[in-house]
């Protein structure tokens, strides 16, 4: 309805100056005949004209105010609308496209300028439906003139629509080739001003390296920029001075006429030299227009591509919903690469988690345990085999209940911006008011100890954004505490994924830990990742990853036994402790 409203108030305000153009030229003639009759004739018809252009200029000005408010008004809402929906579909897409620099360049591309280019072409349209009915309304009035008028108008145009259809070409070719250098750039603007980078960047002394690097890929940038701009401005001289090349030679045929007669004085004075201004106005307007259509379209196209993308994941038409129960889990022969053009990650990779089982992935970085994980999340399909939830072909399995039966932490954890409550509630976001849950899940987590020495305890507001003034700031120790603690909080999760879920903890407290989460957790199902062997050693069953494979498999008691690869890396990392 706004937006209906914005547009509709264009329209009339687009009329209102080819009037006043009108009401000033029968002004003008009017008062000619008062100066020729002495003011006998025509002076009170003077002053009503003279009236009505008063009054056209306050409207005139009523008009242009409620349009700007309407503008901005829709203009906000339409921006949000459209930032919403962007989210909207990210939310949706698989992690394959978010491990793409082109979906990194896409979004930015998106975030810096097609959202308010989206208002942008809101704005272009209707300027060009308002400069068009300007522009049909003053060619009424220049008949009276002749059409020479209008097709020097027209002629001197045209060269202006096409040098916008250029520059517009020419912003977007500019903006894209950059968008990349302006990630890495702001990259390492973000690395000298982050809070996380201080303690390595003093101490290996990379500012001036960094700061070094930015300023490489600026002066790059301003020496690109200025001939760019240039090129530009070059243009932007030529479309300035067609127009007046048109004013001055339709100017001399009107002097000309007038002269012989055969226009009137207010004919030459207003409707030449003001409306063909207005006239001239119109049609640079409507190329404006064309030209900011053409460019917002340019960059559009990327959000209507982000729009358009799909889930590359297909799910089932008919998917099974996982009822509540116990989880058992089977790789069958499972093979994964993440592009046919790159060798498998992991390799005929089976075995089976029963309900209540423990299960611990280890091997060396690489080795693709973390892969793993995310095929047994559904967040890639296996390149062959298959893995079955409770007998059914995860493919076939609705994720939204798989899910939510599922609690972990990730090696990669999320700092998020909240409160303290907040960190910890989000892993079960519907109970985010249970405060004797959230309570009981930081104690199993262990961070219980540190929450209540901060001076708000559970309201005490954290983060790198500081969205309050008095925001805390914590240890890499505390923060995974925080996370251990936000997948305590699914009471009804049968399967935890542990991704080194103790890396930054202290031996005594991941001793703790794990003590108090796998008696809290004794009914569930466990798969952890980690390179703690003194972690490792309470599974049931563990699994020795090399090269995407499984090299051997068993107890922790069996495989010492076997003296093989397990054994020696086990003994390796116990000299350490001895």
């Amino acid at each position: 309805m706004t937006t209906l409203a914005w547009g509709s108030l264009n329209l009339i305000g687009s009329l209102v100056p080819v009037a006043q153009i009108y009401i000033g030229k029968l002004a003008i003639d009017q008062l000619v005949i008062a100066v020729q009759t002495q003011g006998k004739n025509g002076v009170d018809l003077l002053f009503f004209y003279i009236g009505a252009e008063i009054f056209l200029k306050f409207f005139s000005q009523a008009i242009a105010s409620a349009s700007r408010l309407l503008s901005q008004i829709a203009g906000e809402l339409f921006t949000l609308s459209i930032g919403k929906k962007v989210l909207d579909k990210i939310s949706t897409l698989d992690i394959s496209y978010f491990e793409t620099a082109e979906f990194h360049d896409k979004i930015e591309r998106i975030n810096n300028e097609a959202t308010y280019r989206a208002v942008g072409v809101v704005n272009a349209v209707f300027g060009l439906l308002r400069e068009i009915a300007a522009l049909v309304a003053l060619a009424a009035v220049f008949a009276k003139l002749g059409g020479i008028f209008l097709a020097i108008i027209v002629i001197t145009t045209l060269p202006v629509l096409v040098l916008e259809f250029w520059e517009a070409s020419a912003n977007y070719d500019w903006k894209k080739s950059w968008g990349r250098s302006y990630r890495v750039a702001y990259y390492y603007k973000d690395v000298i001003a982050s809070y996380e980078n201080f303690q390595e960047r003093k101490l290996f002394r990379l500012s001036s390296e960094f700061i070094a690097r930015y300023w490489a890929f600026a002066a790059k940038y301003v020496k690109d920029h200025r001939k760019f701009v240039m090129r530009r401005e070059g243009q932007n001289v030529l479309k300035n001075l067609l127009p007046d090349v048109g004013y001055y030679w339709g100017f001399f045929i009107a002097v000309r006429r007038t002269l012989l007669g055969s226009i009137t004085l207010g004919d030459l004075t207003i409707i030449f030299m003001t409306g063909y201004r207005s006239a001239l106005g119109s049609l640079m307007g409507i190329a404006r227009s064309i030209g900011e259509l053409y460019k917002s379209h340019l960059f559009i196209r990327d959000l209507i591509e982000l729009l358009s993308y799909e889930p590359r994941l297909i799910m089932a038409f008919c998917p099974q919903v996982v009822e509540a129960g116990p989880l058992t889990i089977t790789f069958e022969r499972v093979s994964f690469r993440y592009s046919s053009d790159k060798p498998d990650v992991l390799t005929d990779v089976s075995f089976s988690v029963n309900a209540g089982e423990r299960i611990a992935l280890v091997g060396e970085n690489g080795a693709g345990k973390t892969t793993l994980v995310k095929l047994l999340l559904r967040f890639y399909d296996p390149t062959e085999g298959r893995i079955l939830i409770n007998g059914i072909d995860l493919k076939e399995v609705e994720l939204e209940s798989y899910y939510s039966r599922i609690g972990g932490i990730f090696q990669d954890f999320v700092k998020y911006e909240g409160r303290v409550r907040e960190q910890i509630a989000f892993g079960e976001v519907n109970r985010q008011n249970d405060h004797e849950k959230i309570c009981h899940a930081a104690k199993v987590g262990r961070a219980e100890e540190f929450i209540l020495k901060l001076p708000l305890t559970y309201e005490t507001s954290l983060g790198d954004w500081e969205f309050e003034d008095k925001t805390e700031k914590l240890s890499g120790g505390q923060w995974q505490r925080l996370a251990l603690s936000r997948a305590c909080m699914n009471v009804s999760s049968a399967l935890i994924v542990l991704d080194e879920p103790s890396s930054s903890l202290d031996a005594e407290a991941e001793e703790k830990f794990f003590g108090e989460y796998l008696s809290e957790n004794s009914n569930k199902s466990i798969i952890f990742i980690s390179h703690r062997f003194s972690t490792v050693r309470k599974a049931d069953s563990i699994y020795l990853f090399q090269n995407g494979k499984i090299i051997e498999s068993g107890s922790h008691d069996a495989l010492m036994k076997l003296n093989g690869r397990y054994a020696e890396l086990f003994n390796i990392q116990a000299k350490w402790y001895k």
